[in-house]
């Protein structure tokens, strides 16, 4: 199924079509009339507007398959009403009339029975309204970001794919289309906190941040092999699209600062698309983050010996030993000596799962420059 997504993906999508309603991922959006449709290199649909939109399904229901037009908030949502911060007021009525360039943001709920969730979204999807039919039909495009106003289109053609090694594989690695598949679906991830675990669609990402780390650092190591570079394009699209989506959640003011293992996992694909695209603001937006912008900046510093360490804040030496004695305080604190890393029992499952050994992960696959 995959193979078969990915040959209509890059040889078949190649012109417009008008219809009245696209369907991805169990969502339908339904127009008014026919209006000209086509899709993204990533396989997110188009549509040329001002179109009057009459009805999504699953349909609203007041408290569950909410969606957004442009998400420009890092901390209220309008997707399901047993997330933390819903807001109804984010949902528009229908019909509405939406004019370019605007990202529709439709989610499905998990089992509506339930009045508790994590996460409480299935999966989600993005309708972007263009003001004409894009070149190429969009086919060689990436998705415009599905948060803020802002919709750039950046063309798949300039990435620089010169720039991925080809390192021998060491064996028994992901396949690559499997890989892809975790990447494919929009990255629903601009809640900031620990309650933007409740909104990550599990169709779609991890629910918490350290197993965002492992599997974004495991996306960007398996581009790193020697697959022929037909072989990597699904996966690369998909990966870089997401860089896209954070880089334009990080410019609307969503930071991933040092916060347990709830944030790490950023700054990576930011990074990988800052550098395959050859963006000279991204680039400048990572080389100038502070330690509050990224988790991966502030949960790592210099120890006594000169080595690199891991830990967040240091309240005191008491509140580490006491942390580490009786599991009371925070799990993060950094060694007050400067000889370890930190986190509660080091060498513990904690630390390995969440803490110090995702970030190790992230830094594996970093440019030095």
């Amino acid at each position: 199924v995959i193979l078969i997504f990915i040959q209509i993906l890059f040889f078949s999508l190649s012109y417009s079509t008008p219809q009245s309603e696209v369907s991805q991922y169990g969502i339908t959006w339904y127009f008014d009339g026919e209006y000209e449709v086509g899709q993204f290199a990533n396989g997110d649909w188009w549509v040329v507007g001002p179109v009057t939109i009459i009805r999504i399904t699953p349909d609203f229901d007041g408290s569950h398959h909410g969606w957004e037009i442009n998400p420009h908030t890092t901390s209220e949502q309008g997707f399901d009403r047993r997330i933390y911060n819903f807001q109804d007021s984010l949902i528009p009525d229908l019909p509405v009339v939406v004019s370019p360039l605007a990202s529709i943001v439709k989610s499905i709920s998990v089992d509506t029975s339930q009045s508790s969730c994590r996460p409480c979204l299935r999966t989600a999807a993005v309708l972007t309204v263009v003001s004409e039919i894009p070149i190429d039909s969009g086919k060689s495009l990436f998705r415009p970001p599905y948060f803020g106003d802002e919709k750039p289109l950046y063309s798949v053609n300039d990435l620089y794919t010169e720039l991925l090694p080809s390192l021998t594989s060491p064996g028994n690695v992901s396949d690559i289309n499997e890989m892809a598949s975790r990447f494919q679906r929009v990255q629903l991830d601009h809640k900031v906190g620990w309650t933007g675990r409740a909104m990550h669609p599990e169709d779609n990402l991890p629910d918490y941040g350290s197993s965002i780390a492992i599997r974004n650092a495991e996306g960007a190591l398996r581009l790193m092999l020697d697959d022929p570079l037909e072989d990597k394009m699904a996966l690369l699209v998909y990966y870089v699209q997401y860089g896209i989506d954070l880089y334009y959640m990080l410019k609307g003011g969503l930071t991933w600062p040092p916060s347990g293992g709830h944030e790490v996992g950023r700054k990576l694909p930011i990074t990988f698309a800052a550098v395959i695209l050859n963006d000279e603001e991204m680039k400048k937006a990572v080389r100038e983050a502070t330690d509050d912008i990224f988790d991966e900046n502030g949960s790592i510093y210099q120890g006594k010996n000169g080595q690199v360490l891991y830990g967040q804040s240091l309240f005191s030496e008491e509140s580490y030993w006491r942390n580490l004695i009786y599991d009371t305080g925070s799990r993060t604190q950094r060694d007050p000596y400067g000889y370890i890393d930190g986190g509660h029992r080091p060498g513990g499952s904690y630390q390995y799962c969440c803490l110090s050994q995702p970030v190790s992960y992230t830094h594996l696959t970093l440019p030095t420059n």
